[in-house]
């Protein structure tokens, strides 16, 4: 099963708040997507003036591109779909893509929209967001997905609630089903069952790795 990523390497993520925000994501139940080019413009220099200070840092740091960013697509998508391809296409042209797994999923059914996020040019591990009580089918159906379209890539599992042991036994499980495709996963400073109505962050400094 995975471990934890070892301390000499750090996730660092950048969240799109204002270039591209996605229909539902926000609340927003109808409305059309827009893309805003110049909080784009804002946002990349942000990530260009960052990642060389990143790549001289002497840790290994990997790179999310956009926080629960990856668009599932479709129409009420399409300011976000814009910002994934240009993003995509901008980072990979100055920096490539060794540091980086693209934009990570909320959830592993957005995974069904790869070869428009990434358009042919993908990376070497596509990042989800999982947790109880269907983890284990979320990844199973990013596996299947994989396989029947002949991609070899594995999973960073970004985000599981801290210390959930319903999680943990799923993805032990789905892991299993899949092959041992899980490169790593991080836990994130809350425990279920949770609304997101209140705080985010519901634990201290993080002293249990064990379940995972």
């Amino acid at each position: 099963m995975a471990r934890c990523a070892p301390f000499g390497s750090v996730r660092k993520l950048f969240d799109t708040v204002r270039c591209c925000s996605e229909v539902g994501y926000f609340g927003s139940a109808v409305g059309s997507q827009s893309f805003y080019q110049d909080y784009y413009q804002e946002y990349l220099s942000l990530v260009k003036s960052l990642r060389p200070i990143f790549a001289t840092s002497g840790v290994y740091i990997t790179i999310d591109l956009g926080n629960e960013k990856f668009s599932p697509g479709g129409s009420d998508y399409l300011g976000l779909q814009q910002f994934n391809n240009q993003m995509w296409s901008d980072y990979v042209q100055a920096f490539g893509k060794a540091d980086t797994y693209g934009f990570s999923a909320a959830d592993a059914y957005r995974l069904d929209n790869i070869p428009n996020v990434y358009q042919g040019n993908e990376p070497a591990a596509f990042e989800v967001h999982l947790g109880a009580p269907q983890a284990d089918a979320n990844l199973e159906h990013a596996c299947d997905l994989l396989s029947s379209t002949g991609r070899t890539q594995t999973f960073v599992i970004g985000e599981v609630p801290y210390v959930d042991t319903t999680t943990a036994s799923q993805l032990s499980s789905a892991n299993a089903y899949c092959g041992n495709k899980i490169r790593f996963l991080t836990q994130y400073p809350f425990q279920p069952p949770s609304t997101f109505t209140g705080p985010t962050i519901q634990v201290g400094p993080y002293q249990t790795y064990g379940f995972f």
